[in-house]
Parts: structure tokens; sequence; C-alpha cells
């Protein structure tokens, strides 16, 4: 490791030894004090058997400068350089939340999250969460299976949304036989 970035070290050793913490983790405190060392970002959702859920946002998010286009070129003048990482308290989180569920593909954290794709506002119609979310938004409380999960889970693997917000309208499993023959 001689030779390494020490910034990049400390990072991905914190990420390494936070994904041994999380696996180890006997309570969901000692699993919540695993998650403020990963310094890539991730979506983590948590449940255990007393019913309780919790989803955690983690990573080191930068604080960019004032007006800072992350997709434009940068001058070179340091004007443009970060000015730190969010702290961790910044960092969205909840715990049981009231609709009593949590759904997650891949996405933002909440719309209008204000990661590295700066300028996105929201998920956009390109992301599954929406998909998912309204499919676990139509169950009854307390009527869910574990077939109902993995139909739910199946239905938003094959879906891609379009840019008009239909995912309706492109699914892999109408497209791909066609495409095939």
């Amino acid at each position: 490791r001689e030779g390494e970035d020490p910034v990049v070290d400390e990072a991905i050793d914190g990420t390494v030894a936070g994904f041994l913490a999380v696996d180890t983790a006997h309570s969901r405190a000692q699993f919540a004090a695993t998650l403020p060392q990963f310094a890539g970002s991730f979506n983590f959702l948590y449940a255990d058997q007393a019913g309780n859920i919790a989803y955690w946002q983690v990573g080191r998010v930068p604080v960019r400068a004032r007006g800072d286009d992350p997709f434009h070129p940068h001058p070179g003048t340091g004007g443009d350089e970060w000015r730190g990482f969010l702290p961790w308290r910044a960092m969205p989180h909840v715990l049981n939340p009231a609709r009593r569920w949590l759904a997650n593909w891949n996405n933002k954290p909440e719309a209008g999250w204000p990661n590295s794709a700066y300028g996105f506002i929201d998920w956009g119609p390109v992301q599954r969460v929406q998909a998912l979310t309204r499919q676990l938004a139509a169950l009854r409380p307390h009527s869910v299976t574990a077939a109902a999960l993995e139909r739910i889970n199946r239905i938003t693997g094959q879906t891609a949304e379009s840019p008009v917000g239909d995912e309706g309208n492109i699914a892999v499993h109408e497209l791909l036989p066609r495409l095939l023959s």
C-alpha cells in the first residue's frame, strides 16, 4: 500500500470495516453505530424481529462551492474545491416511518437530495423506485405475503421506465422476446 493516498486508504478501510461490522451487528444500535464509517454512498435498510424498520443513507457527500456544477470543467484556481463533507447528522435517516414500509432501488434517499448528481432535483421518470413505491402503496396493511413481495420485486426488476414517466409502456418481459426474434 506504499505510495497510496492516505485519505483514499482511510475511506477504503472504513468501508470494508463497516461492511464487516454491519454483518456482525446484533441490535439496531450496533448496526447504526457502524454506518458513519462508510465512505461510499450506500442505501441501508434495516429490519428486526421486534418489527422495527429503518433506512440510512451513508457515505461521504461533498459540500460543494456555491454555484459549482460538477458536470462542467473547472478552471483549476481552487475556487471550486470541496468545502468538506456533510456531517453525519445531516444524512437522511428514518426509523419506523408512518407509512410502515420502506422502498429503495439504488435511488436517491429522497427527492431533492443534493448529492453528486447535482441538478437532478427529483428521482426522475427513469427511477425504478417509483414503480416499486406505487405497487407497495397499493397493498392493504398486514396483507402482504412473501409471494406478493416477490411479484412486486420481479415486476419492478423488469421495468424500464420511459421518459414520459410511465413504466407500463416499456417492459423487458414484453420487449425482449420480440427483440430476440
